[in-house]
């Protein structure tokens, strides 16, 4: 049976649908003014120290609500915009959610490059009822960024990060990946950049009021740098001079490398028995049209490589110090090779002749091996083969005829080396054979510093001591390794010679030392030269032992001290240990040819310091460098 139409089922539908309807229409967010309720407008203007508004300026309205402790905290977002370029403020509309007495309570908040990081709050400034409307002007702080170079140049479109800045558990300033504001700062072409972020009397939350920069110019490395604080209504002015360095890449004839070469900068780091080394690779750099290669990094000692012409080893520059607001000029010198080769006659060898050239191996008795092919070089129509290879030992190999030769040489820092590969007729090459590695010479400074201990002063104080046999320089890492070194590369001597040579005296190292008897002379000396350091008159004769030994006189007998400056001349520099008493070792100082006693690391670290003469990097590198064997 088919259900008839019933008129009062259509009224209850549309009952139901009004009553949709209805509720819809009547229901408001907290933003949402109640019935009759007319918008309200505020107009915010800020500024900065000097009284000039701030164009694009973010601001934004929330309603203002107390959290559990009492304080003013924001609610639910009602508002936002930006400062007017034009007009100098932001005019904010909406409705408010009731009409209550006394106007609707709203914080403020402003922002120039993060919502959450760095911004302002302002509670209990604003408040609005319906309809109405209202201003607010405020003065925000900040900071200005300059960038220079160590040369004092502006530093135009340099990129930086800011963060806010926090503390560990230790109380040391940190930052964290939250704490970033921005990680796209650049100071444009005009040189300069102008960030808002707030002072702490304006902070909602976390941190405030001390920020830190992160900077990575040209992606080549960071500067880090704390303690950047803002005040309250203030711009502070954070003009940063950045260390940085401006490197020129030639040969040792003076000629330009080409622009194909490359820069590599590491960290400087030190092996086991404190030699530099390379560390981390940081950044590898091409010349511009120039020739020369601008790195900026934080401070700090640091390394560089330049490729030899193999193509397979580097070589090495140490010791680029580079200092906050100075630049760094330096010529990054590479070694060049002239190969020339005579046949068993004496007559050079002609045009397109083959001279191959190996590194070496060294095997536990220290023999040397012709071990990996290196590079194979062609003489050319001048009558020489020429390249660039890093330091070290090498070994020719060449043929005239069908007989082959070899000859060992040295690739000596920075330097030009003409060497003339000769055949010798009676020595054919044996690869199996050891390789003879002749002496080599420095070169006129390591000559004329030949026994002297060697100070960095470009440096972090390094000490070497440039060995009289060969000229070349041996790392002193601390006082007990200087000893220890010193000690192996001693000569013997027999007392009545030692005493042909004067005892020196260096006020530094007296007062240095202890001296029981006050006699002048420290407890150590007077236990090598047999005096009694507990007496202040050794031999008894009235005069004190100090006073005996500088006026020339021997504080053990009566008589004067006889000396040989001849003798005391051939030995300067000269580490010397008597043979026959307990292996005394003793130092003739180059400038006074005088001994001074090392009993200890201790004194060695005296010599180190009262004895050594300051050297520059540039003329360090000059030096070869070498070994205690």
């Amino acid at each position: 049976m088919k259900n008839k139409f019933n008129p009062g089922h259509l009224i209850f539908l549309a009952a139901i649908f009004a009553s949709f309807f209805l509720f819809d229409i009547g229901t408001v967010s907290a933003a949402t003014s109640t019935p009759g309720c007319a918008q309200a407008t505020a107009e915010l203007i800020f500024r900065n120290e000097k009284g000039e508004f701030i164009p694009n300026l973010n601001v934004e309205l929330y309603e203002q609500l107390t959290n559990v402790d009492g304080y003013p905290a924001p609610g639910k977002k009602v508002a936002g915009g930006k400062i007017d370029p034009f007009l100098g403020k932001a005019t904010l509309k909406f409705t408010p959610k009731a009409n209550v007495e006394g106007g609707y309570g709203l914080m403020i908040k402003a922002y120039d490059k993060s919502s959450s990081v760095g911004e302002f709050w302002y509670a209990s400034e604003l408040y609005l009822g319906c309809g109405e409307t209202r201003q607010v002007s405020k003065t925000v702080s900040g900071i200005r960024f300059i960038f220079r170079d160590g040369s004092g140049a502006l530093e135009k479109n340099f990129k930086f990060s800011l963060y806010t800045q926090r503390y560990d558990a230790d109380g040391k300033p940190i930052k964290e990946k939250n704490d970033l504001i921005s990680s796209a700062l650049d100071t444009s072409e005009e040189g300069e950049v102008t960030v808002y972020v707030t002072d702490q009397s304006h902070v909602l939350r976390g941190s405030g009021g001390d920020y830190a920069l992160v900077a990575s110019p040209s992606g080549e490395g960071d500067y880090i740098e704390y303690y950047l604080h803002v005040e309250n209504e203030r711009t502070t002015q954070f003009e940063y001079t950045l260390s940085s360095a401006l490197f020129t890449m030639l040969n040792a004839a003076g000629d330009s490398l080409p622009l194909t070469s490359s820069l590599e900068i590491y960290n400087q780091e030190k092996d086991a028995k404190g030699k530099p080394v390379l560390g981390e690779s940081l950044k590898k750099i091409s010349p511009d049209y120039t020739g020369k290669i601008k790195f900026e990094f934080q401070e700090g000692t640091y390394a560089a490589c330049i490729k030899d012409s193999s193509g397979k080893n580097f070589i090495p520059f140490y010791n680029l110090t580079l200092t906050r607001g100075k630049l760094l000029e330096k010529k990054l010198v590479t070694p060049l090779l002239r190969l020339r080769a005579k046949n068993a006659a004496g007559l050079a060898l002609p045009e397109k002749s083959a001279i191959s050239i190996y590194d070496l191996s060294k095997d536990d008795k220290g023999r040397y091996f012709r071990n990996n092919k290196v590079i194979e070089l062609k003489i050319a129509a001048k009558g020489y083969a020429e390249t660039s290879l890093a330091p070290a030992h090498y070994l020719a190999v060449f043929k005239d005829g069908k007989v082959q030769y070899g000859q060992a040489f040295t690739v000596l820092a920075g330097k030009l080396q003409d060497i003339t590969l000769a055949a010798d007729s009676k020595k054919p090459f044996v690869a199996t054979d050891p390789v003879i590695i002749a002496a080599v010479s420095s070169g006129g400074l390591a000559n004329k510093l030949k026994g002297q201990i060697l100070l960095q002063v470009e440096g972090a104080g390094e000490a070497w001591y440039v060995r009289p046999d060969n000229g070349q320089r041996v790392y002193l890492k601390d006082g007990d390794t200087a000893y220890e070194l010193m000690r192996k590369l001693g000569l013997g001597i027999t007392d009545a010679d030692l005493k042909k040579i004067p005892i020196g005296f260096n006020q530094k190292i007296i007062e240095a030392d202890l001296d029981t008897d006050a006699d002048g002379l420290p407890n150590k000396l007077e236990e090598a030269l047999g005096t009694d350091p507990f007496n202040y008159d050794s031999d008894g004769d009235g005069v004190s032992d100090g006073s005996e030994l500088t006026a020339g006189s021997d504080p053990l007998s009566a008589g004067r001290l006889s000396s040989d400056t001849n003798f005391a001349a051939r030995l300067k520099g000269r580490i010397l240990l008597q043979t026959q008493s307990r292996g005394e070792a003793w130092y003739v100082y180059p400038k006074d040819g005088r001994r001074y006693y090392m009993k200890d690391g201790a004194a060695a670290y005296q010599l180190m310091r009262y004895l050594s003469l300051g050297i520059t990097n540039d003329n360090l590198d000059q030096i070869e460098e070498g070994s205690i064997e």
